[in-house]
């Protein structure tokens, strides 16, 4: 099997392993091959199923064998448990020790027609509704429809909104401004007004100390004593999404440099051959390569290499546009991505950091110099033919003394 057809199919399975959609089918002239077009399929099923999960359709069918899809499944049957005992919680049942999780979408339901069963006499069962009621760890509130006027709270809201149960109960929701879109909370009223209910809506809030709070809000339209009321229920999920965006970040972030690695690279590289496909605007490529690097790590050790790194892809960041994009490709090589550029003003660009180098100071290292190899999309079949052109610009800049820029 050639390379060529080997980069071919890693760039398939890469796509449909890392790419939120999928724009591309198995290369064709891996179709026929059945255990290839098994496991494509089994990371298919896989996609869907965890999708479909992960958004809360627990009775999602998922298709497929192996190990993957049978853990899949278990996992699957685990959640479908935890929402089960969940709603036994919430119908007041608390003889199980268990910690409230994940989508309550038919808990909150059932939760929400306990409580307006219990508060159309609140008087004669009070005590069961508080237990009920303050037992809900998560931020728990009921506003009038109307006005936002607080009916009552939990406790968890009360530490939720930093806000004492006076300032909670003198005025409205929009008293104490919780919630920091206006527009957001006026779609919840209007949802509310058009079903009755609203799940999982994700928004925004802040707190009394000013300090933002990711949450997810579930509402209900609920009838006290002939007027109408909102239950809503709150989940914090600030440190998810905080650690999501961290995952996210290292996922696609260089460790050393703090710049894109070579998977953002490779994504964005072929979002931008894709565009100039279609459209025909420029696009270019510059390929950079620290000169004799393997003689800085040798002279003054891997510490002082990994710092003239560093240095290297600040200035790098430093001096190109907002538009244009840089990584760390692979070792001391570095790749700059210029949208809507033509060759002329890549070459342009390229001297500019090169003399910029040239004359750079490094720490402990001293003077370094750099390559440049450039290539701008003309009629190129693939990325991979163009990042084939700049990285043989780069090669004759170096063959041909370093310190230089080539265009191929």
């Amino acid at each position: 099997m050639e390379n060529k057809d080997i980069k071919e199919l890693l760039s398939y399975i890469k796509s449909i392993i890392f790419d939120v959609n999928i724009i591309a089918d198995i290369p064709h002239k891996f179709k026929n091959n059945n255990d290839l077009l098994e496991i494509d399929e089994t990371i298919k099923n896989i996609r869907e199923s965890v999708s479909s999960i992960g958004v809360g359709h627990l009775s999602h069918e998922i298709k497929g064998k192996g190990y993957l899809i049978v853990t899949l499944k278990k996992l699957q049957s685990s959640l479908k448990n935890l929402t089960w005992r969940t709603k036994c919680i919430a119908k007041g049942d608390f003889s199980r020790d268990l910690e409230y999780l994940g989508d309550f979408s038919d808990a909150f339901n059932n939760m929400s027609k306990t409580l307006e069963t219990l508060i159309d006499d609140l008087k004669e069962s009070k005590e069961h509704f508080e237990l009920i009621f303050q037992t809900i760890p998560d931020p728990t509130i009921i506003t009038s429809f109307d006005e936002g006027r607080v009916f009552n709270c939990n406790k968890a809201f009360v530490e939720f909104s930093g806000f004492n149960e006076e300032e909670i109960y003198s005025g409205n929701s929009h008293t104490i401004e919780l919630y920091t879109d206006e527009k957001k909370r006026n779609s919840i009223l209007a949802e509310l007004n058009r079903t009755g209910f609203v799940t999982n809506m994700e928004i925004v809030f802040k707190n009394k100390n000013n300090i933002s709070i990711i949450g997810l809000i579930s509402s209900k339209t609920i009838n006290i004593k002939g007027k109408t009321y909102i239950l809503s229920v709150i989940k914090d999920i600030t440190q998810l999404k905080e650690l999501e965006e961290e995952i996210r970040k290292l996922s696609i972030t260089d460790k050393l440099t703090q710049i894109y690695n070579r998977l953002k690279l490779d994504e964005i590289l072929e979002r931008k051959f894709l565009l100039s496909s279609r459209s025909n605007d420029p696009f270019s490529l510059i390929m950079v390569d620290i000169d004799h690097f393997k003689l800085v790590n040798d002279t003054f050790g891997h510490v002082v290499g990994d710092i003239v790194l560093l240095e290297f892809a600040k200035i790098l960041k430093n001096n190109i546009r907002n538009t244009d994009v840089v990584g760390r490709w692979g070792g001391e090589e570095f790749l700059i991505i210029l949208p809507k550029t033509a060759e002329e003003g890549s070459v342009l660009l390229a001297e500019k950091l090169r003399t910029i180098i040239e004359y750079y100071n490094f720490p402990k290292a001293g003077k370094i110099t750099s390559s440049f190899g450039v290539a701008s999309f003309k009629d190129d079949i693939s990325v991979a033919s163009l990042v084939s052109r700049a990285d043989n610009a780069l090669y004759k800049a170096k063959d041909s003394g370093r310190n230089k820029v080539e265009v191929m």
